[in-house]
């Protein structure tokens, strides 16, 4: 069930037109969520600034699959904003932009994806947290394959997880969330955790 594999890219943010910031009156994560969602970037190597003003990284990214299938156009990640807070997001691939790295190489080809929805998460342990991080949860990736969701896997989704020294944990208070991606609505959509199973990476 563990696989130990993770993928983290690298990626940089190309300055595109972005949404308008709301109102001073909102919340300030409700303020970099807006300002994320509409943002343009196109995935090229060796960097991971988001957008000029934000204090936001991309800390992993991955392929969205459903049942299996891989949902083709689509990438879903997370950010970490200002001091360490995780954002969950879905973008789509829009197109390709031309983007020269460095040492004088002429311009290539990279794709160019827009971010569509953003879910922010509470700080977790294994992200940037402050200290040993003993007291967060930690956020498990589908991907790694410590977690089953509907008793199989295949589907991408994240879990918000806390081992309390167990081999397994599923729904509450192991597993106390977990959010899955929809592409046809193009929204992070919450996922029952009573229908998630997780393991700890086994360290080999």
């Amino acid at each position: 069930m563990v696989n130990a594999k993770y993928i983290l890219w690298a990626l940089l943010y190309v300055a595109l037109p972005a949404c308008s910031p709301p109102d001073n009156s909102r919340a300030e994560t409700t303020a970099v969520a807006s300002r994320l969602i509409g943002h343009e970037y196109a995935v090229v190597p060796f960097s991971d600034t988001v957008a000029e003003g934000l204090a936001c990284k991309f800390a992993a990214t991955d392929d969205v699959w459903k049942a299996g299938v891989e949902m083709s156009g689509w990438t879903r990640g997370l950010l970490l904003c200002g001091e360490s807070v995780p954002y969950l997001f879905l973008a789509k691939n829009i197109g390709v932009t031309q983007f020269a790295v460095s040492g004088g190489h002429p311009p290539q080809p990279y794709p160019r994806n827009k971010i569509l929805a953003v879910q922010k998460l509470p700080k977790v342990s294994n992200y940037g947290a402050d200290g040993d991080g003993s007291g967060l949860l930690e956020l498990v990736d589908s991907f790694a394959g410590q977690c089953d969701l509907h008793g199989g896997g295949g589907s991408s989704f994240v879990a918000l997880v806390r081992w309390n020294g167990k081999a397994t944990v599923q729904g509450p208070p192991g597993v106390e969330a977990a959010w899955g991606f929809d592409v046809e609505a193009a929204r992070i959509v919450p996922l029952n955790p009573q229908q998630v199973a997780c393991e700890p990476m086994l360290m080999e």
